[in-house]
């Protein structure tokens, strides 16, 4: 028999905290963030392959190696991808930073699987409406970069269920080769495919797989210092 698919109407949402934008914080939050960036490191590098599509959603998923992947979906999204973009937070991190609601970011506790079923379907409403993002880190928790990629399954049933929807896995990579101060590189893959009707587990390895990818060849251009780069910021 088939497991059905977790809806938001028929969950409860007590232990879920939702997004509350505010216009006039994400204005002030974007030359904030802009600042930030530049203050603290040398350059931001973007090698970009992908560009959402009239009509779709996209699903981004990242590495997730530092205090700075938090704001990374927010910087790209407001100088780049332009969409009207949302991220998940684990509740812990969430109620101790709560201003990240007012930019679109929302809950999930992974330690109890109703609330996270929630926040999955939650998501999956999302993405179910064009020219949507969501930034997701499906390792759940930072992780050193250098540690072999390890997903949950909630990337797989995502992006099983969101048929309208890129699935696009970003690599992040900081270093301090190049100068006094870290550099910050990103690169964007392109949308993973994958058959219809592929299990869930799978689809989610063939994520981790792609990321796992990209982020090696991001990390080895970075550390050659010959190699150039397009500069963001």
């Amino acid at each position: 028999m088939n497991t059905p698919a977790p809806s938001a109407a028929g969950t409860s949402g007590k232990d879920f905290i939702d997004a509350r934008e505010s216009r006039l914080f994400i204005l002030f939050f974007r030359i904030y963030t802009r600042y930030l960036f530049k203050r603290r490191f040398r350059n931001v590098y973007v090698l970009n392959n992908y560009t959402p599509r009239d009509g779709r959603s996209t699903l981004f998923y990242m590495n997730h190696a530092s205090w700075w992947d938090a704001l990374i979906p927010f910087l790209l999204n407001e100088y780049l991808f332009r969409q009207q973009a949302r991220a998940m937070m684990d509740i812990r991190q969430l109620r101790k930073y709560p201003f990240f609601r007012k930019i679109g970011v929302y809950s999930i506790d992974r330690g109890n699987a109703r609330s996270a079923l929630f926040s999955l379907a939650k998501t999956r409403e999302w993405l179910d409406r064009e020219n949507n993002s969501i930034y997701l880190f499906p390792q759940g928790s930072i992780k050193s970069e250098y540690e072999p990629l390890q997903f949950e399954h909630g990337i797989g049933w995502l992006a099983k269920e969101c048929k309208g929807c890129d699935v696009v896995p970003l690599a992040i990579h900081i270093n301090l080769v190049r100068g006094d101060k870290p550099d910050l590189f990103i690169k964007t893959g392109k949308p993973v495919h994958f058959e219809s009707g592929t299990d869930k587990k799978i689809i989610a390895e063939i994520c981790r797989i792609e990321l796992a990818e990209i982020l090696h060849e991001l990390r080895q251009r970075a550390f050659d210092e010959e190699a150039t780069f397009p500069v963001f910021l």
